[in-house]
This record gives C-alpha cells, structure tokens and sequence, in this order.
C-alpha cells in the first residue's frame, strides 16, 4: 500500500511539472516576433493602414483642371493615442502622361507629363460624434514650385441618431498655404447606402454618394467651385475592397472661367 501511494505522488508530482513545463513552453512561444512583445502588441493594436492605387480621367482640383487622366497610388496610417486622440500620416500621388495643352496646371510641365507627391500628417480629437481635425499637406512637384499647406477641419456623424443604415457625415475645413498666400474655405456631405444589405442581407456592397463646395483665394488666383460624386463600392474580402464612380464639378476661376466637367474614376484599397 505504501509502495503504492509513493508511485501515485511521483507520478502526480512528474504531472505538474509536465504541465508547468508544457505552460512554460507555450508562453515562449507565443513570442516569436517584436510585434509579440506586449509593449509594442499593445501599440501595434491601435494602428491602422491602408494601401490604395486608383485611376481617374481628370484631374481636377479646387476648380482648377489640373491635367487629364492620372494614375493615382495612396497610403495612409492612422494610430489612436487614446482619451479622444488620433495621429495620421499619408501620402497621396498623381503621375500622368497626357497632353497637357488644355489644363489649369499651377506648375509648369515636363515632356508633357504631370508628377505631384502630397504628404500629410496631422492630429484629430473625437468627442461624441464629432472630430476636430489639424493637420499640415506638402504638395512635391517634379518641376519645382513645391507649397506648403496647414489645415483645421470639424465633421459630424450622423450614426447616433440615423442609424447605421442611413447615417451620414458632413464635414467644413480651412485651408491656408503660407507659400501661396492661398486660403481655402469647403464644406460637404456623404452617405453610403448598404445596398447589399437591403437587397441580399449581405453587407458587402455600398452605394456612394457625396456632395461638396468650396472656394479658394490667393492674390492673383480664385475660384469657386461645387461638385457631386456617385459610385459604388464592393469589399472583395476582409481587407480588400474596390470602388468605381462617376465625378462632376461645376467652377468658376480666373483662367478657364466658367465651366462643367464630368469624369470616371475607380480604384482598389487594401486595409488592415
């Protein structure tokens, strides 16, 4: 009986060791990478991105017509600070080749192609369904003229008292480029219906539609201008999501004076 408990304790003692051994082992593995270490998990749970490349067959900005048809590749990332606060950083291009005789380009033109490279950052503060925004925009040009613009900016979602379904954002910012003495006042509106939803009770498709005006002065340039956006959006998967649409800006400036343009644009975003 005695030889018989003796075994019994060896064994349970070799159980818990085993399985101390086995708890040990599991929680060293879990750390394979920096990104496992909990300082830098915990940070790394707090960030998003995204990747975007798109096509659009104008170019227009600010009611100017910037050039023809571009190819335009975008990367965002967005990291919230906790107690309301957000940081953002991104970039945003446009490269063409088309002809440029008959654009508002604000810079002059190589070989008749068009390369920008905007770079932004800034700061948001959400309380409720507001969020204040400041940020700053770098326009790089490959021939020069290279501007620098602050931003300060407040939108409003609609979610709390629409619903999801049927809530909307509108949004007004300022802008002001201290290397044009240019001010930029623009407000607008969106809304995405969950078309899909409706339809299939699959919500994997949306109709998009927004609306925006704004006016932009410096002192040998203006412009108003107004336009409307109408397209769809499809989420392939999880991460990936294309959307495609139809543009229209009415305007008014100085070079072109008053004027319409209608155009197709369309793009495919990859998100995390």
């Amino acid at each position: 009986m005695k030889n018989n408990i003796i075994i019994a304790s060896a064994l349970a003692g070799c159980s818990v060791l085993a399985n101390a051994a086995e708890t040990a082992n599991a929680e060293t593995s879990e750390i394979n990478s920096l990104s496992d270490e909990p300082v830098l998990s915990a940070c790394l749970e707090r960030i998003s991105e995204s990747v975007s490349a798109g096509y659009e067959s104008e170019y227009m900005f600010r009611g100017y017509n910037i050039c023809g048809g571009i190819v335009s590749p975008a990367v965002n990332l967005d990291c919230a600070l906790g107690a309301g606060f957000g940081v953002y950083a991104g970039y945003w291009g446009a490269f063409s080749a088309c002809d440029m005789s008959s654009a508002d380009s604000f810079n002059d033109t190589v070989d008749g192609h068009y390369c920008e490279s905007d770079f932004l950052a800034g700061i948001t503060y959400s309380v409720e369904n507001f969020e204040i925004e400041a940020g700053y925009i770098a326009y790089v040009y490959d021939t020069g003229g290279n501007t620098n613009e602050i931003k300060a900016g407040v939108s409003y979602d609609t979610a709390e008292l629409l619903g999801d379904d049927f809530a909307f954002s509108v949004y007004a910012a300022g802008y002001y480029d201290a290397t044009l003495s240019a001010k930029t006042l623009e407000g607008g509106i969106s809304y995405s219906a969950p078309a899909t939803k409706w339809l299939f009770g699959s919500n994997w498709g949306t109709l998009d539609f927004s609306g925006y005006a704004g006016y932009n002065y410096a002192p040998e340039t203006h412009s108003f201008y107004t336009g409307l956006s109408f397209g769809a959006t499809v989420a392939v998967t999880e991460y990936c999501s294309i959307s495609a649409g139809m543009r229209y800006m009415y305007y008014n400036n100085e070079t072109s004076g008053c004027g319409n343009k209608v155009w197709l644009g369309t793009a495919i975003t990859i998100g995390f």
